[in-house]
């Protein structure tokens, strides 16, 4: 009898369910252009819809469909703005609008 963590199973597993290539967040991370496994960790807890399939813990890898994941994590950073020199003159005007706020009150402060 196969077991869910035996990879020929895995592999009969994501042909069958129309997955990709199952792996862990070690594996996920090792691509080109996917970040560190601590940012992986951190977007997967902020988004519920990240494909993971199974969660790690103490003991137990990831599971992870790979290409989904991949896909997942290039979709938020396109979402997240491809200009970062933008975003930071965006935030000094933020910035720079808050101090003209703050110098227009009587008191100061």
């Amino acid at each position: 009898m196969m077991r869910a963590s035996d990879p020929l199973f895995q592999k009969a597993y994501s042909c069958a369910s129309g997955l990709g290539s199952i792996g862990s967040l070690t594996d996920l991370a090792r691509r080109p252009s996917m970040p560190g496994e601590a940012i992986l960790r951190r977007l997967i807890a902020l988004h519920a819809d990240f494909p993971v399939l199974r969660h790690g813990t103490f003991g137990r890898k990831y599971q992870i469909d790979i290409e989904a994941a991949e896909a997942f994590v290039l979709r938020l950073a396109e979402c997240r703005g491809a200009d970062p020199e933008a975003r930071h003159a965006l935030i000094r005007q933020i910035g720079l609008e808050m101090v003209a706020a703050r110098e227009g009150q009587p008191d100061g402060k």
